[in-house]
Parts: C-alpha cells; sequence; structure tokens
C-alpha cells in the first residue's frame, strides 16, 4: 500500500518546515482546520509538542506517526530533557533546580549556566555566572547546570537511529581575538562547518542515545567534547532544526529511504562549506 506523506509543523510559516515538505513533494497541514488523517498517511511532525484537533483520529485510524507531540515536548524544554536523559545514562552537564544548590557550585566549583528560559534555544535566557557571585545578585532560575569546559562542539543529526549529518562549530573568520567560547553561538562569533571534521566515537554515541531516550524519530543533538576527561556531554536536542544546503538534502534523502513513494526535489550540493558563512546560525537552530 502506497501511504500518502504529509509534514505537520510547529507553525505554519516555519521556513525550515516548507523547505523540507518542497523538498519532497508533500503538503504541510494545519493543526485545526480540515485536514483528515487516513490509516495509510504518515505524519512528519516537525517540532510540534501540541496535539491538533485530528489527533485522536490520527491515532484511533493507526497512522503513521514520525516524532510523537509527547517526545517533543520532553525535547523543547530543557529541564524535561535532562530528567529523560539522566534516567538512561546519557551523559549530560549535572543539574539542579535549586538555587542554593546552584550558589554553592558557583562559590566553589566554578561557573554555573543558568537558564532563564527553558523552551529557549540558541543560548535565548541563558546566563553564565562566573565563580565567585554573590547570592544577592545570584539569578533564580528554573535550572541550573554546571559549566563544563570542552574543546569542540557538534551538532549530530540522528534518524531513525542512524546518524545522516554531523557538523562542528568553528570560528567565523576575524573573530579569534573576540569570540566568546562558553557560548558558541553565531553572535558569539562562532558558524557550522563540516569539512574534516573527525568526531570521537562517544560524541556520535550519546548523540544517538539521546534521541532514543526521549523517545523521538529524528533530531539534531547538540553535544560537547571535554578532551581533559575524553568525554562527551550533550546540552540540547532539536526536534526542527533548520535546513539549509546538505542538512536539508540528507534529511530529504533519509526521508524519501525510508519512504520510497515520495520523490527528491533537489540536488546534493557540490560545495556547502563555503556557504556556511552566509548564514545566521538560527538558520540552523530555527525552532
Amino acid at each position: 500500500m502506497t501511504k500518502k506523506v504529509v509534514v505537520f509543523p510547529w507553525k505554519m510559516q516555519s521556513t525550515t518546515a516548507k523547505r523540507l515538505a518542497e523538498s519532497i513533494g508533500v503538503r504541510k497541514v494545519f493543526p485545526d482546520k480540515n485536514y483528515k488523517p487516513l490509516s495509510d498517511h504518515v505524519i512528519i511532525n516537525w517540532g510540534n509538542s501540541k496535539k491538533p484537533l485530528w489527533w485522536q483520529a490520527a491515532v484511533d485510524r493507526g497512522v503513521t506517526i514520525i516524532n510523537k507531540p509527547d517526545s517533543v515536548a520532553k525535547a523543547t524544554n530543557k529541564l524535561k530533557t535532562f530528567e529523560a536523559l539522566a534516567a538512561s545514562g546519557v551523559r549530560i552537564p549535572e543539574f539542579t533546580t535549586d538555587r542554593n544548590v546552584a550558589f554553592n557550585w558557583v562559590t566553589n566549583d566554578g561557573p554555573v549556566c543558568c537558564r532563564n528560559t527553558l523552551n529557549g534555544h540558541s543560548a535565548a535566557g541563558l546566563v553564565i555566572v562566573p565563580e565567585g557571585e554573590h547570592i544577592e545578585i545570584f539569578p533564580n532560575s528554573p535550572l541550573y547546570t554546571k559549566y563544563v569546559k570542552k574543546k569542540d562542539e557538534y551538532r549530530v543529526h540522528v534518524f531513525m537511529g542512524n546518524i545522516i549529518d554531523i557538523t562542528k562549530k568553528r570560528l567565523r573568520n576575524g573573530m579569534k581575538d573576540n569570540a566568546d567560547y562558553k557560548v558558541r553561538n553565531y553572535s558569539g562569533g562562532w558558524i557550522y562547518a563540516r569539512e574534516g571534521i573527525d568526531p570521537p566515537a562517544d560524541v556520535l554515541n550519546q548523540a544517538q542515545q539521546a534521541i532514543l531516550s526521549l523517545g523521538l524519530d529524528f533530531g539534531a543533538v547538540d553535544v560537547g567534547w571535554n578532551d581533559h576527561y575524553q568525554e562527551a556531554l550533550v546540552y540540547e536536542v532539536n526536534s526542527a532544526p533548520g535546513l539549509v544546503g546538505t542538512t536539508l538534502y540528507r534529511y530529504a534523502s533519509a526521508l524519501v529511504s525510508a519512504f520510497p513513494q515520495l520523490t527528491l526535489h533537489l540536488e546534493e550540493p557540490e560545495n556547502d562549506f563555503e556557504g556556511f558563512d552566509e548564514f545566521d546560525l538560527n538558520d540552523f537552530i530555527e525552532e
């Protein structure tokens, strides 16, 4: 039986969801309009943590749903993510919700990352408090993590248990003297690159385990590598990563391989590396 594939985006205006749907020749569906899921449908949930009006009908009819909303809800909330990963033995930074515990860390152990936004991305709501801060100005945040030094930071894309793409953050040209080595985002002087990278096996293993632990079918995992301890730590899991160039091609190709009734509507970029300088990191961490 040939199955009909649709994309259910976290918002209809999502640039990434539009690119993905166009790349495999399918349409997007609204959460609250006249879409009727049938038993031969496949729904690709692109980062939506809310169950649509037609959700129960989809469940009752046995529709195939890639990335269920409950799993996405865990992935889009940093506290829920860490709790799920910790319970499964995935290596993550030490975390707490107790302000006094976090203050003790910053007093005795070093910098602490204060997360003022549990659903933010690309360092939204992140405050790094240096060692020795006074309690009067220590943030009252819903989540604290110990800052762990890293040599490298990777983004590992996992689809149905397989790694389909890997990129590594590198300094933008001319940013060597002004870069932020703690928060490696675009504004801090960093972009993603894929040329000549060779991530340690533990980086890949932790990424795969993170996706499995959250109950996701696919996702992009941000992983740091501590060279001193020879360990990888998972920082974040994205259920709707921004897609351009080679990464878009690889997601589309993975979907076409999984569902042969689809047709690939784009060609693999010949040289994606140079183009990375043209994009803000938010293009890669859109949702």
